[in-house]
């Protein structure tokens, strides 16, 4: 019998040839995969190099610019670093990580009044750490030594729970050093209000209300103080002061004799005593000499 024919070979046809867009999206593919190869490797400046070649082929990445952004961070080249965390921001990329890593690269530049802004933005988008970078925020400040800025700083932090006291007594020392008496007084009776303890702070009221001639609000702050805490001979010393002052002898001999009950060395108390009885109509001057013998006059 005549052998059978062959069998005809059949191939599949070819296939259409690759477009530009196809080689392109296999290209970022590859440069993609060689990226996270090379940082996984240990290798950030190979990955960085693709990560490069891949943002050329597509500029609008968002990912492509954290990962290099972090990367740049993790070698030092923090200038770039800030430029790539910042693109990625602009581009949506959708975490909070490009923030924190800008965070991070502005400490080490030491770029103190562009972190404390990047600090205020970050407590307000992270409520759960916004006493840990108001605090922060605050510590930059003090070293940039912008007064203002840092007032505006501790008054927000103020308005929170946390650490209220502190922060409202750091504004009024701040304002005291300046000698605004005016924003220190409003400072210090905000700080009273917030304070478990509060009879220094009366007193301290009462000095500066003194020296700025407002004898009988001063009175009102040292007779506060003594109420609060009786057994403090500073406070009835500075109320019988006024009283001596203001020739109200019989009630400035009361201030001066519990000062000397609970401060018997106080000399100047003493001194004073004998001042207010030579004072009085008829002087007792016998009360006086013993005051000033006391005294050591």
């Amino acid at each position: 019998p005549a052998p059978a024919p062959a069998a005809k070979a059949e191939f599949p046809p070819a296939p259409p040839p690759r477009t530009e867009a196809e080689l392109r999206a296999d290209r970022i593919r590859d440069l993609h995969r060689a990226a996270l190869d090379a940082a996984r490797d240990g290798e950030p400046e190979d990955a960085i190099a693709r990560l490069g070649e891949l943002l050329d082929l597509e500029p609008l990445r968002a990912a492509a610019y954290w990962h290099r952004g972090r990367l740049r961070l993790e070698v030092g080249d923090l200038e770039a670093a800030i430029g790539d965390l910042d693109r990625a921001v602009e581009l949506g990329y959708p975490s909070a990580r490009p923030h924190l890593a800008r965070l991070e690269a502005l400490r080490r530049l030491g770029r103190l009044p562009e972190l404390a802004r990047e600090l205020e933005r970050a407590a307000k988008e992270f409520p759960a750490e916004r006493c840990r970078y108001l605090d922060e925020r605050l510590a930059v400040l003090r070293r940039s030594g912008d007064r203002d800025a840092l007032l505006d700083a501790l008054e927000l932090a103020a308005n929170g729970a946390d650490r209220r006291e502190a922060r409202l007594a750091e504004i009024a020392e701040l304002l005291s050093r300046d000698g605004d008496r005016a924003r220190f007084l409003r400072a210090l009776d905000q700080w009273i209000a917030a304070s478990p303890h509060p009879a220094p702070l009366w007193n301290r009221r009462g000095v500066e209300l003194d020296r700025a001639g407002r004898a009988d609000e001063a009175r009102q702050s040292f007779a506060r103080a003594v109420q609060i805490d009786p057994g403090c001979p500073g406070y009835t010393f500075n109320l019988a002061n006024l009283d001596l002052r203001a020739h109200r002898f019989e009630q400035a001999i009361e201030g001066y004799r519990r000062t000397v009950d609970l401060d018997p060395a106080d000399r100047q108390a003493w001194i004073n005593l004998a001042v207010c009885y030579r004072s009085l109509d008829p002087p007792r001057r016998r009360e006086a000499a013993e005051c000033a013998r006391r005294a050591g006059v």
